[in-house]
């Protein structure tokens, strides 16, 4: 039996479920990109901060998000989050693909050697994302790709 696939959808009285468990995993880290962190009463730390930060500027030449709201996004989001770079990897604390690997890591447990890379694309506006890992019931390789359009 696959994983429900999201969104929820039903056919024929029944959840529908993914039969590709590589298509469950693609949905539930796009759901992660997608969710703005504390946006979810039952789980405040589910989601990803950029989407937060969305309609921020940023800063191209530098590559961070600038903090130039009058107020906070919220009480509960870290101001050092303004310091980090939009470029890079996970393996950089001082990247915002370090919190997204984090996100992921917290509620996909399907993936092991789990890696972020994320790039901002200056001439498109975009900021291309790459997750990649192990699958650890197949031992297959897995990647994932997507792209934020931004307005800046």
């Amino acid at each position: 039996m696959g994983d429900l696939s999201l969104p929820l959808t039903i056919k024929d009285g029944k959840f529908v479920r993914h039969k590709n468990l590589k298509e469950a995993i693609d949905e539930s880290i796009s759901l992660v990109i997608s969710t703005p962190l504390f946006s979810n009463p039952i789980d405040p730390k589910f989601g990803f901060v950029l989407s937060n930060l969305r309609f921020e500027q940023i800063d191209e030449k530098e590559g961070v998000v600038l903090d130039v709201g009058e107020e906070d996004i919220t009480p509960l989001l870290d101001t050092s989050i303004y310091e980090k770079k939009i470029s890079g990897n996970s393996r950089n604390f001082n990247t915002f693909a370090s919190e997204l690997k984090s996100a992921i890591a917290r509620v996909e447990k399907r993936l092991g050697e789990l890696k972020v890379a994320m790039t901002y694309m200056r001439e498109e506006r975009a900021i291309h994302i790459v997750v990649t890992g192990i699958i650890i019931e197949t031992g297959e390789d897995y990647q994932f790709h997507k792209r934020i359009m931004v307005w800046n």
